[in-house]
């Protein structure tokens, strides 16, 4: 395992650029450990409904916490995102397209060298889910 640390700038897109350091760093598997930053923007999904997303917008956030699984070359994302609002509230859910950086978000990643994280359909939950597969030695 290794540590892995980058710094985005204002004006990105957090998770544009989260599938992108995954894919020039080619990840084989990693989670997000930390992250600190505000977003202009953020837009997540919160809940399916009747097989459709709900997606929720909102403007300037502080970033309290970010989570997640990285799969292989950024195929498999599954982040969480929280923001705390200027009055205090705090927002969140699955992070998507959009969520733009304010003026610097520092994250770090956790690599696994070891395994590989892919996305398959799991016929029980009918949804696509991480599947871990142990790389040979």
């Amino acid at each position: 395992m290794k540590t892995f640390v980058e710094r985005l700038h204002k004006g990105s897109d957090l998770k544009l650029e989260i599938k992108k350091i995954a894919k020039k760093n080619h990840f084989s598997a990693a989670c997000i450990v930390n992250a600190v930053g505000s977003l202009s923007k953020l837009i997540i999904r919160t809940d399916v409904r009747d097989g459709k997303p709900v997606i929720k917008e909102y403007g300037k956030v502080e970033i309290v916490s970010l989570i997640g699984t990285i799969g292989k070359d950024g195929g498999h994302l599954h982040i969480h995102i929280a923001g705390g609002q200027t009055n205090g509230n705090v927002v969140g859910g699955h992070l998507v397209d959009g969520c733009i950086v304010h003026t610097t978000v520092e994250l770090m990643f956790l690599v696994m060298d070891d395994i590989v994280f892919q996305t398959e359909l799991d016929p029980k939950t009918g949804f696509d889910e991480l599947v871990i597969k142990k790389l040979k030695s």
